[in-house]
């Protein structure tokens, strides 16, 4: 009686493995072969939430700055793991290395690059400084606005104004 019961069992886990591993291949077909419109949906929803993050990032850079008591030039005020970010004189975030005095010099993509990664900390997705097909990239634009580009959807950016702290999201 035992051995029919083990076997029987056996025989059902098989079964339910066999479904389990055919509905993932009916979603995985649904998804990407069929329909592949949606990785551009999930990867749009990833850049929504990677935009609201870097905005909600901003605000409290800038809200570490008013409630700093140090003085009001431009002087690391939040740190992590030995890299301060540095704000320009409205308290916005302008970079990781910015020496005294070079603030009103305007954002570089590379400056850009550091607030994105120290804003949004080690979960970030990569940002890079040039063009990319399968990576996020920032430039700078006429304005000396960051302008970050998610790969693959070319109407979405995110656009962030270092003087005013102002993050705009394009769809």
């Amino acid at each position: 009686m035992a051995s029919s019961l083990t076997s029987t069992s056996s025989k059902s886990g098989n079964l339910y493995l066999f479904l389990l591993i055919f509905v993932v291949i009916g979603l995985f077909y649904l998804f990407f072969i069929k329909r592949p419109t949606a990785t551009i949906d999930f990867q749009r929803q990833a850049f929504r939430l990677n935009s609201s993050a870097f905005e909600n990032g901003i605000r409290l850079a800038n809200m570490r700055f008013k409630s700093s008591s140090i003085e009001q030039n431009l002087v690391d005020r939040w740190f992590d793991k030995d890299v301060g970010l540095d704000y320009n004189e409205n308290g916005f975030p302008i970079g990781t290395d910015i020496v005294i005095g070079e603030s009103d010099k305007g954002m570089s993509a590379e400056n850009c690059q550091q607030v994105w990664r120290f804003v949004l900390g080690p979960l970030q997705p990569k940002m890079l400084v040039a063009r990319s097909e399968n990576e996020y990239w920032v430039e700078v634009d006429a304005n000396n606005n960051c302008v970050f580009h998610p790969f693959k959807i070319q109407q979405m950016q995110l656009s962030y104004h270092s003087t005013t702290g102002k993050v705009v999201l394009t769809k």
